[in-house]
């Protein structure tokens, strides 16, 4: 019987595909569908469509069938069958394969995984998040990293009390809910802006320290214009990111607002978007 199954499976995938064709990708693909019945349709059409750039790069396809090995709850056999995942995994395949990048790769895998554990597939944005993390730079991407270990804590701290006092003023409104709105209203600036002027502004004792003036003296020209330079190319920095992921749709921008050392300046706050984008960074 085994024996029997196996055959209508080479035949398939033979009537399928070209074994002269693609020689080095059949044997693996036959052996991985043999333990993954349900992927046959999925993986079949995936080197229908790729099948000349997996050919040339088996390594790819040994990466995507080690990653759905790794992952069998989530890769369930009601999810496999689903007309809506095939096509999921369609698009996550064609943005996976054209992604050159090993750390972007591995953010497509965990949209992906994101997409079979959503309770609202219809409205999970697979797409834009995908092209969104194709479209990031590494600079911004890390930057993002930086911005969600140092500084989203602190907020999220601050913005518990708050959560559970309008929890029991406005009980029809869950705690999650009250924390994803509050969230969003919190200026992704100020916190960076406290940062930028800690570790950059030549006033600062920090700053004074690491270029061995004395905190109560003045600073002279040369090291001076060293910490003012270096100041203003930080600044410079995380003004293109800002930039960079507003036009990505991960940022809005608020309001004028007052900046530490006076004046004014834009604000910042996650758009909804945003703010399920770095549920995917750590």
């Amino acid at each position: 019987m085994a024996s029997t199954t196996k055959k209508a499976l080479v035949e398939r995938v033979g009537n399928a595909l070209s074994f002269s064709a693609f020689p080095n990708i059949v044997p693996p693909l036959l052996s991985f569908l043999a333990g993954n019945p349900n992927w046959e349709s999925i993986l079949l059409s995936a080197v229908g469509l790729y099948g000349v750039y997996l050919a040339a790069n088996q390594d790819e396809l040994n990466d995507i069938t080690k990653f759905i090995n790794e992952h069998p709850d989530e890769f369930s056999e009601e999810i496999v069958k689903t007309d809506g995942f095939k096509k999921a995994f369609l698009v996550f395949l064609d943005g996976y394969l054209k992604e050159r990048l090993k750390t972007k790769k591995e953010f497509l895998q965990k949209v992906i995984l994101g997409y079979t554990q959503s309770e609202e597939k219809d409205k999970y944005e697979l797409e834009r998040l995908q092209d969104c993390f194709s479209r990031i730079s590494l600079d911004s991407l890390e930057f993002l990293v930086f911005w969600k270990k140092e500084m989203l804590p602190k907020i999220e701290g601050e913005i518990t009390e708050r959560v559970t006092e309008n929890t029991q003023v406005h009980p029809d409104r869950s705690k999650d809910w009250w924390h994803e709105h509050l969230l969003l209203q919190e200026s992704f600036w100020s916190p960076l802006e406290k940062w930028l002027y800690d570790n950059y502004k030549p006033d600062t004792p920090k700053v004074k320290e690491e270029y061995g003036i004395p905190n109560q003296e003045g600073w002279p020209s040369e090291p001076l214009k060293r910490a003012q330079t270096r100041e203003i190319h930080e600044r410079a920095k995380v003004t293109e990111r800002l930039a960079e992921l507003t036009s990505l749709g991960i940022l809005n921008i608020k309001v004028n607002t007052a900046t530490i050392g006076g004046g004014s300046g834009k604000d910042f706050s996650l758009t909804l978007f945003g703010l399920n984008f770095i549920e995917f960074l750590d």
